[in-house]
């Protein structure tokens, strides 16, 4: 079965190193294939180098990972609070408000995902793995490809997936 795809990226934050994020996004670019990136936003604005090559990149969609790599959920006061920093970041520093939040480890509930509604965020959590299934509160069905943390062996794997999406426009995911 042929389904559209969503490529996300999770765990970008300030200590995300410039080089090696461009090498992999670079590839997003040769095959016009646009992607998320799941923010951690606490303490963003110590990276402006990274500010700058994520904004200078159209097919580069910025939503919300988390503030600080909490799990979710824990104290929801708290996590209210960081839910609405972590917007205000991306607002200030990426000139939009996320609609999507990833939760770190897919860790969410009922209170949580309304907490995010309030906010105007939907939840998305993988159900296992990578290159699956994903329920979005919102009644949002998709196919996800997550990655992040790639090594030079991996990077081939991602070039040569990006071309082939790019071919195809989707992908056959079991």
């Amino acid at each position: 079965m042929y389904k559209e795809l969503t490529w996300r990226d999770d765990d970008i934050n300030w200590l995300t190193d410039l080089k090696q994020f461009a090498k992999i996004h670079d590839f997003f670019d040769r095959y016009n294939v646009k992607h998320t990136i799941a923010l951690i936003a606490k303490d963003i604005h110590k990276n402006q180098e990274l500010i700058d090559y994520i904004k200078s990149k159209e097919n580069i969609d910025v939503q919300l990972h988390c503030w600080n790599h909490i799990s979710f959920p824990h104290n929801l006061d708290i996590l209210k609070d960081e839910l609405k920093l972590s917007i205000d970041a991306i607002e200030k520093h990426f000139g939009k408000k996320p609609v999507t939040v990833f939760p770190p480890w897919n860790r969410t509930n009922e209170q949580v995902e309304q907490i995010c509604g309030n906010l105007g965020l939907n939840v998305s959590v993988l159900k296992s793995g990578i290159s699956n299934y994903v329920k979005n509160v919102g009644n949002i069905d998709e196919r996800i490809i997550n990655f992040h943390y790639w090594n030079d062996g991996d990077t081939m794997f991602l070039e040569r997936a990006l071309q082939l999406y790019h071919e195809r426009k989707t992908m056959c995911i079991q």
